[in-house]
């Protein structure tokens, strides 16, 4: 049984997709993956899934899509897939009609956080949901990784209510806990230089949807009340390519508050368990979410969280239990947070320990598998009856 997954960067698959290819190819299907290729090719072939190389634009560019759409068709004719599974906005657009145009029989999609969503400018809402639903007409099955983008399909009818299926999202537990005591937290420290100092950690993509302009902000008003308090922020992510203007505005900002020796920015890693071995505290200040992988890394490591109060945030995060939960660019309510915890040792300690337990009971990679598996055998299954 051939299944294709497809999504916009090789990093998205390697990085967020591929231990969950391996535990659906575990279950017998024989897994294909397919993006513009860069970076990752060989680390997703070794892991035993077979890979396509296509080229999708990020930006949405009318005669140039229709003419991947058309290209797309063709390529997915020829290979005979049983299913396609599409993700994030362009290739679940184009991905979900290029295979109903090439008859593939089940075509899948997963949301990893609806690309309309509140406080987003209103001619892109209405272009994105008008694209969604559009992409809607051709699709069997729309999974998705929060429960609270559930509501919105059925609020906006992007698929029949029966076809909207809550997916959610988990880490390999086993896998990461390996690799975390793989690390040397002593060597990592002093290679940072930050060896007696309390690490707040920022592990994010550099674009504006995920909030650094205000948690600077904000970080800056906890320096201020408390100059004595020795804390350092790590700042990584990359911007792969893209919002090259925002990482200018990101450094001209920590540059104004005056934040240059409580800030590290280290760029993108490979490995995030060399930071999160080191990190007291992560800080996630999204406008929105899917259901953040970095969350759920950081509480199997016993790490509390500071979030925002958003979509896929709020459904991991549970205040004053395993971490904060703060209103979005509320300046003032961060600041606070950021001193509870900071200060506070042993509500750390208590928090992380509640975020371990959150995790081991409810965001096991497994049981997203075994989610997906079931979908599939019922569609499968489904078009054997017909």
């Amino acid at each position: 049984m051939k299944v294709l997954h497809i999504a916009n960067t090789d990093f998205f698959i390697k990085k967020l997709m591929l231990n969950k290819l391996r535990g659906v190819a575990d279950k017998g299907y024989e897994v294909h993956a397919m993006a513009p290729f860069t970076s990752y090719r060989q680390d997703i072939e070794q892991a035993g899934i077979k890979t396509h190389d296509f080229k999708f634009h990020r930006e949405i560019r009318p005669i140039s899509d229709v003419a991947a759409a058309i290209r797309l068709a063709k390529y997915l004719k020829k290979h005979n897939f049983t299913i396609v599974h599409t993700h994030t906005s362009k290739p679940g657009v184009i991905g979900r009609i290029a295979a109903r145009i090439a008859k593939v029989p089940i075509v899948v999609h997963t949301s990893h956080g609806l690309p309309f969503y509140q406080g987003q400018n209103k001619i892109k809402f209405h272009i994105y949901k008008c694209l969604e639903k559009t992409a809607g007409y051709f699709t069997d099955i729309i999974f998705s990784q929060n429960k609270e983008d559930l509501n919105q399909i059925a609020k906006y009818k992007l698929v029949a209510p029966h076809k909207a299926v809550f997916e959610g999202n988990g880490v390999n537990i086993k896998q990461l806990e390996d690799k975390l005591s793989k690390q040397n937290p002593c060597f990592i420290k002093r290679k940072y230089s930050v060896e007696n100092q309390t690490i707040l950690g920022f592990y994010a993509r550099l674009e504006p949807v995920k909030g650094h302009l205000f948690f600077l902000e904000a970080f800056r008003n906890f320096t201020d009340q408390f100059p004595n308090n020795d804390v350092i922020l790590l700042l990584a992510g990359g911007n792969f390519g893209y919002c090259t203007d925002y990482e200018k505005e990101v450094d001209q900002k920590i540059k104004e508050l005056g934040l240059d020796n409580h800030i590290k920015k280290v760029g993108y890693i490979e490995e995030i368990t060399e930071l999160l071995s080191i990190t007291d505290i992560l800080v996630l200040p999204s406008q929105k979410e899917g259901l953040p992988r970095i969350v759920m890394e950081s509480m199997t490591a016993s790490i509390p969280a500071i979030g925002t109060d958003v979509l896929g945030t709020r459904e991991i995060i549970k205040d004053k239990h395993n971490g904060r939960l703060v209103p979005y660019k509320d300046v003032e309510a961060m600041t606070e947070a950021l001193s509870e915890l900071i200060n506070n040792p042993a509500k750390r300690k208590e928090y992380g320990q509640n975020a371990r337990e959150v995790i081991l009971k409810e965001f096991d990679e497994r049981l997203v598998v075994e989610r997906i598996h079931q979908q599939y055998t019922k569609l499968i299954d489904n078009q054997k009856n017909n």
